[in-house]
This record gives structure tokens, C-alpha cells and sequence, in this order.
């Protein structure tokens, strides 16, 4: 069993140097072996994506204030506006002779449930749920507690159908798109798990064994962090104290090295590692061929949460942007600019509106343009 020999330099500095300093670590040590060779890719790797999503996460409170003092405020004018034109609507629609005729009148129904709709989807307060709803109702053939409690049915209904799987209607919650795509996500889960009499196959020879090997990868895998782990702990035992570490130093890197631990954060358990004297100068060089590999395992299912983690921050984001794309903080704040102009053509072009309505002859023009 081989070990990688170098120079490997000494770090005192603070913990968020020494997470850069297990890069620079790392990348000191002279190998020909390519299973060392992927370990400082993988290191590597992690440090970028650690460092981006600690980028997205200082972001999100900039992200929020800025939607709060630039968007929210476009978002209630907009509201208001829109209950002014149902309100005008209705007052045309009561008042004797303004909008005659059976079609312009069905057009004007059409559009007032339209927009009282609209409305309700916007989370309005109380008040103005209380005044749209009876509104809508005065206009609907059916009530929105009906169309609601029938909405249910259906979905419960096509559930069913799709999917075998039976639900309660009063325990729906979401619109018709995301339960269905709870169901099928609970469905996948259910087969994989349960999978059919007629598809349950045993897995061929050649097949069972690449799953042995990947269980025994696995397992080869955690032994080995688990034993970096009991060194880093026994290191950090109050019977070690040393003059080089306080008690209070101690108990932090106690606390990190559980926490990385409990986290399968194999990265911050190898940089904690050039943060004790007793263990920095056999660290990374000290480390055998074989462990190595068991670290690049373990290494790579971190590399895959991170980039689960990565993806679901940038998520919250996508819905500003029409197509898929890598998106960093910089181009959130120019969609939410982009976003701030079109509101103000959106306000601008309603406030039109409201002020054209007043007059019901304009209704009319408007109605015949839109039947």
C-alpha cells in the first residue's frame, strides 16, 4: 500500500483560510497517482461550489429588500387599479341603459369574473377578498365555494384514475398542476419501493455484482471518514489539552468537526484537519493511495448534494427568466429592473384604462374590441 510523499506547508490562520488553504494544501502535493489526481479535482470542486452557494445565501437578504421597496409597492398599485376597473365594471353593468345588449353584456360578465379572479389569485387582504368573492358570485352561475369544492372532485378524480391512489378532497392543498405532481413523485416513490409482481426481476449476475461493489465503495467510504473523524475527536479530547489550544478552541472545533460529521462533510473535516497542530503535519501527504479513493467516493456524493443544494438556491430565481440558464446575483438584479419597467408600463397603461371607463361609451369601444 503506497503513500503520497511532499513538503506540505503549515497554516495557523483562521477557519475560512484554512477552507482555502485544504485547496492550496492539496494542490501542493506532487503525484503521478490518478486516484489523487481526481481527489484534487474534487477538492477543488467543492471549494468553488461551497464558495457559490455562500455567494446565493449572503444574496437572498439583498434579494428581499430589493422586492420589498421596488416590486411590492408596483404589485399593490396594480391591485388597487385593477379593483377600481372591477368596481367600474360593476357600477356600468348596474346602471340602467349604459351597456345594452346581450352580447356586450355577456362580454362584460366574462370580464368581470375574469378579473375578480385575477384578483383573488393576487393574496389580497381580507376586505378585498370579502368584496370580489360576493362580486364574483353575483356575476357566476356558480359560487366560488362550489367551483372550488368541484375543482377537488376532479382532481381527486384524475388522481385516482392516474395513479390509484385515493385522497380526501378537504385534504387538497395547491393548485391542480402541483398536486398532480405531488402524486406522481409519491407514485415513482411507491413503485420503486413496491414495484409490481410481473417487473420485480432478479438482477442478472454481472449486475448484482457492480451493486456489491458500489455497496462495499460505500461502506469503504464511511469507515474511512469515520476514522478521520475519531482522530480529529481524540485529538480534540479535553485529557489532550496542550499548550497550543485553549479550552474554548477546542470546544469550536469540537462542534465544527461534529457538525461536519453529522453532515458527511468530508471537505470541512480534511480543512479542520490543518487546524490542529497534531494532526496538520501527517495530513494530506500521510494520506494512503487506498483511503484516498474511499475520500474521492465520499467526496463525490458531497459534490452531488452541493450541486442539489446550488441548483435549488438558484431555483428560487428562475421564475424571472423565460429560458433556462446558469443565472448569478447580477443578473437576478437586472431581470428584477427589467421586471420594475414592464410594471410601469403595465400601471401606466391600466391607469389609462380606469380613466377611459369612466365614461361607458368607452366600455362599449373596449367591450366590441374584445368579443
Amino acid at each position: 500500500m503506497s503513500c503520497i510523499s511532499a513538503q506540505i506547508p503549515l497554516f495557523d490562520d483562521s477557519q475560512s483560510q484554512n477552507q482555502l488553504a485544504i485547496v492550496a494544501t492539496v494542490d501542493s502535493v506532487q503525484s503521478d497517482d490518478p486516484a489523487y489526481a481526481a481527489f484534487q479535482r474534487l477538492v477543488r470542486q467543492i471549494h468553488k461550489l461551497d464558495a457559490e452557494i455562500l455567494v446565493w445565501n449572503d444574496y437572498r437578504p439583498h434579494y428581499s429588500q430589493k422586492i420589498a421597496k421596488q416590486l411590492m409597492p408596483q404589485f399593490a398599485t396594480l391591485q388597487t387599479l385593477n379593483l377600481a376597473l372591477l368596481r367600474q365594471m360593476d357600477a356600468h353593468f348596474l346602471q340602467q341603459g349604459a351597456i345594452r345588449g346581450k352580447v356586450r353584456r355577456k362580454v362584460l360578465t366574462n370580464a368581470i369574473l375574469e378579473l375578480a379572479r385575477s384578483l383573488l389569485d393576487q393574496d389580497p387582504e381580507d376586505i378585498v377578498v370579502q368584496e370580489v368573492t360576493e362580486l364574483y358570485n353575483r356575476y357566476s352561475d356558480i359560487s366560488l365555494a362550489e367551483q372550488d369544492q368541484m375543482d377537488r372532485l376532479m382532481v381527486v378524480d384524475l388522481v385516482e384514475a392516474e395513479f390509484g391512489i385515493q385522497l380526501d378532497p378537504d385534504e387538497l392543498e395547491g393548485d391542480l398542476s402541483s398536486v398532480l405532481a405531488q402524486m406522481a413523485e409519491r407514485f415513482r416513490q411507491e413503485q420503486a419501493q413496491n414495484p409490481p409482481s410481473g417487473q420485480a426481476r432478479r438482477p442478472s449476475a454481472r449486475t448484482a455484482a457492480a451493486q456489491q461493489a458500489r455497496q462495499a465503495e460505500t461502506t469503504a467510504a464511511q469507515l474511512s471518514v469515520r476514522d478521520l473523524y475519531r482522530r480529529l475527536a481524540s485529538h480534540l479530547h479535553p485529557d489532550r489539552q496542550s499548550d497550543h489550544q485553549d479550552e474554548t478552541t477546542r470546544t469550536v472545533l469540537m462542534q465544527r468537526v461534529n457538525q461536519a460529521y453529522d453532515s458527511n462533510n468530508l471537505f470541512e473535516l480534511l480543512s479542520i484537519q490543518l487546524e490542529i497542530p497534531q494532526t496538520r503535519a501527517t495530513g494530506i501527504a500521510g494520506i494512503e493511495t487506498e483511503r484516498i479513493a474511499h475520500y474521492n467516493h465520499a467526496l463525490r456524493q458531497q459534490v452531488t448534494a452541493l450541486k442539489a443544494q446550488l441548483e435549488g438556491l438558484r431555483g428560487q430565481y428562475r421564475h424571472l427568466f423565460q429560458h433556462s440558464r446558469k443565472i448569478r446575483p447580477a443578473d437576478v438584479d437586472q431581470a428584477i429592473r427589467q421586471k420594475r419597467i414592464h410594471l410601469n408600463s403595465v400601471i401606466a397603461d391600466l391607469q389609462n384604462e380606469v380613466r377611459r371607463i369612466r365614461d361607458p361609451k368607452e366600455l362599449i369601444v373596449m367591450l366590441d374590441l374584445w368579443r
